[in-house]
């Protein structure tokens, strides 16, 4: 199955508040990449404050057969603190996209502080392994937010990801920090 993706970050809205997305112009937005080969549908926690999930479910889960689709998403590390219930926020990505896995599944916006702190306190890569193993996750990986030297001593620890999501911005090319 071919790979062309489509992001939930940014959804057309009915009004100013970013929770009131429009569901028929997305809807309508999916159709139309479905049309031209797009068939992974990539979302976070964080994404319209929760909701973009819902459009997932709303606008390509309840259209179209799940086999015939690619569903992506993201924990968010970046909010943890020691008290966060990981399993708790996995299940609720699950409940409001309407899956009962996903195709790929990324711990989302590492850094090196929050590789060495948070995500090391909680073992959040433990938590998305035993989410592999239950069938929960059928590729698990990263989205990074830092520079090269952060992904490969990431990779190098941990061999068992199996993609990185890079966040790329043609300025950073010129950016000392990336």
């Amino acid at each position: 199955m071919k790979k062309l993706s489509l992001g939930f970050m940014r959804l057309p809205l009915d009004s100013d508040n970013i929770k009131d997305i429009d569901y028929d112009k997305v809807s309508e937005m999916v159709d139309y990449a479905m049309d031209r080969g797009f068939n992974c549908f990539d979302s976070a926690y964080d994404y319209h404050e929760g909701y973009a999930d819902v459009a997932i479910k709303k606008c390509v889960i309840d259209k179209y057969p799940r086999e015939d689709v690619i569903i992506s998403n993201k924990l968010p590390v970046y909010n943890f603190t020691a008290e966060t219930n990981m399993g708790k926020i996995f299940d609720e990505q699950l409940e409001k996209c309407g899956v009962e896995f996903f195709d790929y599944y990324m711990l989302h916006c590492l850094t090196n502080e929050l590789y060495d702190g948070v995500m090391k306190e909680l073992d959040c890569f433990g938590f998305i392994r035993q989410l592999k193993e239950d069938g929960k996750i059928k590729k698990l990986g990263i989205s990074l937010h830092d520079n090269a030297n952060v992904l490969d001593r990431i990779l190098t620890e941990h061999p068992e990801i199996e993609f990185v999501l890079l966040q790329i911005n043609y300025l950073d090319w010129i950016s000392p920090s990336i």
